[in-house]
C-alpha cells in the first residue's frame, strides 16, 4: 500500500533493465538502461527503491565495502513542497537500504550529503531518527587551534598532493615550499591570510589557491605575497557570485543589491 508514501513521483519508463558494472580498483557504477519509452506514465519512485536494493544487495559481497555518496543536492535547492518531498523520499530510501545491508551482513552503506541549514528546514516527522544518524562537519577552528594544525590545512595539502608526482609531508614545512614566509597583510603569513578571507569551507580555500596560481609569474617556483593580493580579487568575485547563489532563494532581491 503506497498511499501513505510522499506524493512524489518521476516521469520515466515502464520497463527497464538494472545494470552494474564493476570497473578498476573494484569502483562500481550502477545505471537504468531504458528498454522502451511509454507516453509518460508517471511511476512510483519507490519502485525505483526496491529495485535499487535489489541490484546492490544482490551485487554486494560480504567482506567487501561499498560506499555510495549522494552529493550536491543544493544545485537544485529551493523551497518548493516537491524538492523537500524528494529529499525525504531520498533518506527514507537510503536507511532502507542501509537497514537491509545491515541484516544481510553486508558493508554497503549509502551516505547523504546534504548542506546543515537545508537539513534543517525539512518538515518531517520522523527527522530527528536521522539527526541520530547523522555526522556534522564543521571545519571551523576549534579554540586554541592553529590554523597550520587545521583540517582544512591537512585538505589542501592533500589536494596538492593529488596534482604533484613528489609525495609531499602534511607539515607546515612543506607549505613553505609553495609558499613565501613572508607577512600577507595584518601580520598573518599566506594559510592564516587565505583562511581569513574564506567561509572556512575547502572549496574557498581551493579556489583561493586556484586563484593565486593564476596570478603567479609562470616562471615563479613560490608565491609571494604580492601574487595573493593579485589573486584576492579574482576570488573575491568568486566567492561574491556563490554567496548571492545559496541565498537568493531565500532573498531574491538579493541580486539587485550586487
Amino acid at each position: 500500500d503506497l498511499s501513505a508514501s510522499p506524493d512524489v513521483y518521476l516521469k520515466q519508463t515502464r520497463e527497464r533493465d538494472y545494470k552494474i558494472n564493476i570497473g578498476k580498483n573494484d569502483v562500481a557504477s550502477a545505471g537504468v538502461e531504458e528498454k522502451r519509452t511509454t507516453d509518460g506514465t508517471l511511476v512510483n519512485l519507490f519502485d525505483y527503491t526496491a529495485a535499487l536494493k535489489r541490484l546492490l544487495l544482490s551485487t554486494a559481497q560480504i567482506g567487501k565495502s561499498y560506499r555510495i555518496i549522494i552529493d550536491e543536492l543544493d544545485d537544485s535547492y529551493s523551497e518548493s513542497k516537491v524538492y523537500f518531498d524528494l529529499l525525504i523520499a531520498l533518506f527514507k530510501a537510503a536507511v532502507e537500504i542501509n537497514s537491509a545491508a545491515s541484516q544481510e551482513r553486508k558493508d554497503c552503506t549509502i551516505i547523504v550529503a546534504l548542506r546543515d541549514d537545508i537539513f534543517e528546514s525539512i518538515n518531517y516527522g520522523d527527522k530527528n531518527k536521522w539527526s541520530d544518524m547523522a555526522v556534522r562537519i564543521s571545519w571551523l577552528l576549534q579554540p586554541g587551534e592553529r590554523p597550520h594544525s587545521s583540517n582544512l590545512f591537512n585538505m589542501i595539502n592533500l589536494r596538492i598532493d593529488a596534482s604533484l608526482v613528489d609525495q609531499p609531508r602534511l607539515t607546515e614545512e612543506y607549505w613553505g615550499s609553495m609558499f613565501a614566509r613572508e607577512v600577507v597583510r595584518a601580520d598573518l603569513k599566506p594559510f592564516p591570510y587565505i583562511l581569513s578571507r574564506t567561509l572556512y569551507r575547502p572549496r574557498d580555500v581551493i579556489q583561493f589557491c586556484k586563484c593565486i596560481q593564476e596570478a603567479c609569474a609562470t616562471s615563479s617556483k613560490m608565491a609571494a605575497a604580492k601574487d595573493i593580493l593579485a589573486a584576492e580579487l579574482s576570488y573575491s568575485d568568486w566567492l561574491l557570485a556563490e554567496i548571492v547563489d545559496e541565498i537568493h532563494v531565500k532573498l531574491p532581491k538579493i541580486r539587485e543589491v550586487f
